[in-house]
């Protein structure tokens, strides 16, 4: 619910047309700045998800895009919820899994898109990749 009513089919449509414009100017960066291509999802709600998916080590290709972003004008990082003073986290679950998280902010004229960027793998599937 908004102060204009309920949210409906056309507020989803409008939120996700909107971060596809910022999906494109990170993408622009992503070529300009050669990084490597990375796997998008956009829910509903508009939010844009980054995952490093295919690559050799999935920490490198996440730490040059934390860094490419967090070097743009018009991208701003955000605090994490569960982390008061941390813009991006690692976490090791119980499973041997290690998971990288950072979240963004895309200035856009007329809307903030919020960004995740996302990056997970097994120890064991790296053997010999570095």
């Amino acid at each position: 619910m908004s102060i204009l009513g309920p949210i409906d089919d056309s507020d989803y449509r409008r939120w996700q047309r909107h971060s596809l414009t910022a999906l494109a100017n990170v993408l622009d960066l992503g070529i300009l700045l050669k990084l490597p291509p990375l796997s998008w999802r956009l829910p509903r709600i508009g939010a844009l998800v980054g995952e490093v998916v295919g690559i050799d080590h999935p920490r490198d290709a996440f730490e040059t895009w934390h860094l490419a972003l967090v070097g743009t004008m018009w991208v701003s990082p955000r605090i994490l919820p569960d982390r008061s003073d941390d813009t991006h986290r690692t976490e090791r679950t119980a499973d041997g899994r290690t998971q990288l998280y950072a979240a963004f902010t895309v200035r856009m004229p007329d809307k903030d898109v919020d960004l995740a960027l996302m990056a997970e793998w097994y120890s064991e599937d790296l053997a010999g990749a570095r």
